[in-house]
């Protein structure tokens, strides 16, 4: 049986994530990914950055499931979070 995967993002809004100005002019974004029952950190994880139809970016979470990356303003993307042997999430933004 597949595993959910639980994206905690910290933030108010559930994808808002920590997204800050970046010295760049984009948008830093960044989070934890966990296991919703265990409640621990799912250090294999992926999240793949699309801006519609292409993979802009592909980054893997650290030993604490942590992730950060910058996105440039005004452009639509989509997040894409898996792992090994759970089920994938997708969150527009």
């Amino acid at each position: 049986m597949r595993r959910s995967l639980f994206v905690s993002i910290s933030c108010c809004l559930a994808i808002a994530s920590v997204a800050q100005q970046d010295d760049e002019g984009g948008v830093a974004v960044s989070g934890h990914i966990r296991d919703q029952l265990a409640d621990t950190a799912i250090a294999d994880a992926s999240v793949i950055v699309y801006a519609e139809p292409w993979i802009r970016d592909t980054v893997t979470a650290d030993s604490a499931g942590e992730y950060a990356f910058v996105l440039p303003y005004d452009v639509q993307f989509t997040l894409e979070f898996g792992a090994p042997g759970r089920v994938t999430k997708r969150v527009v933004i």
